[in-house]
């Protein structure tokens, strides 16, 4: 021991900078040599202590060992009875579902029987009423046939009643179907689908036909944000105008919302411009139809901004800050078309929500005619 502490100590001496990084390992040397050395020097008393040690250490495993097989042999009475009550609990279950099946299907029989028992004697009493029956129906083709008439009759005054609803109809179906959509929407179509929903103020129509939609407008923003064009509450909602908007689309900036749906619907359809850039090249045009004709518009810059940007405050003829707007735009435009609008032109901007709580995705295009 006295050996290793010296060369501890000569070593320390020679290498003074290593020493803050051995001396724990040093310690534990020395603590470790001292350890061995007393067990060297009481060989016999620390080999009797760890056979005494054994010997209490096997004897109280082999005491509970009894009584361990005593409870491992009442193991399986418990089981046993935890299975039974399962099983007793699961019977009673399907015991009461067959009650219920079978009440059900009594019940369902005893309705079965009571509807063709009314059946059979409002037809007996129709019978006895007109003095008709199956065999002299048949006999007689001339009655047959004016009634025939008179079903006839009643059916087509139905169908001049419903005339005008039905058309309007036909061509709503038509054009939400997408059978005669976008450019080929004749003004007369679409004033008939505006007839039948006044909130609509345009229709949009890309070129490549990735979408097409009519454009809805209420007092709010929060209408068509959850319902469909038709009023009915969808989780797709429409495509609808800022409610501060012109109807008519002559503000310098237009703003029109839509759902990024995730099977690319509504405004999902604008994410491939996001995920390959070159796809402008060939899909950068689309038509808004209103009252007053088609308006062509060129797509020319596209980017993320916070949900409570200032652009979605930029509206009307002509506003303050329309400058400061384009200058944004092309700044933080995700490409470069080399496209740089006036003040004095007419831009629309396409809104839709990101995967980001906190972004929006926007489009924006420049009237380039009409």
């Amino acid at each position: 021991m006295k050996n290793l502490l010296s060369k501890f100590k000569t070593f320390n001496n020679n290498h003074r900078k290593l020493v803050p990084f051995i001396i724990y390992f040093e310690i534990l040397v020395i603590v470790f040599a001292s350890i061995f050395k007393g067990i060297r020097r009481h060989f016999v008393v620390a080999l009797a202590a760890l056979l005494l040690i054994l010997g209490i250490f096997a004897a109280v495993k082999l005491i509970p060992g009894k009584s361990g097989t005593s409870g491992a042999d009442k193991e399986p009475e418990v089981v046993e009875t935890v299975s039974v009550a399962s099983a007793s609990e699961a019977s009673s279950e399907t015991d009461e579902a067959g009650d219920v099946v079978s009440a059900g299907a009594t019940l369902a029989s005893g309705d079965t029987v009571s509807l063709s028992e009314i059946a059979d004697t409002s037809a007996a009493e129709v019978t006895d009423k007109t003095d008709v029956n199956e065999t002299a129906e048949k006999a007689n083709i001339q009655d047959k046939s004016s009634q025939e008439g008179k079903t006839s009759s009643k059916d087509s005054s139905s169908k001049n009643g419903e005339k005008k609803d039905s058309e309007t109809k036909e061509i709503v179906d038509t054009i939400i179907i997408g059978e005669d959509v976008g450019q080929n929407i004749s003004q007369e179509a679409f004033d008939k689908f505006v007839q039948r929903y006044t909130d609509t103020v345009g229709w949009l129509y890309f070129e490549d036909e990735r979408l097409s939609y009519p454009i809805m407008r209420s007092s709010d923003n929060d209408k068509y944000s959850v319902d469909d064009y038709a009023g009915n509450e969808s989780e797709t909602g429409a495509i609808f105008l800022d409610f501060r908007c012109d109807p008519e689309f002559t503000d310098s900036n237009s703003i029109i919302y839509g759902h990024n749906m995730r099977n690319r619907t509504m405004f999902g359809a604008l994410r491939i411009y996001k995920e390959d850039l070159s796809f402008l090249d060939q899909h950068k045009y689309f038509q808004i139809r209103t009252s007053s004709g088609i308006s062509r518009y060129m797509i020319f810059a596209f980017m993320d901004v916070p949900k409570d940007s200032y652009i979605y405050d930029v509206y009307g003829k002509n506003p303050s800050n329309m400058r400061e707007y384009l200058d944004t735009i092309e700044y933080k435009t995700y490409i470069d078309t080399g496209i740089e609008p006036t003040v004095d032109d007419q831009i629309v901007m396409l809104s839709t929500c990101t995967k980001s709580d906190d972004l929006y995705f926007v489009m924006f295009a420049v009237k380039v005619d009409e």
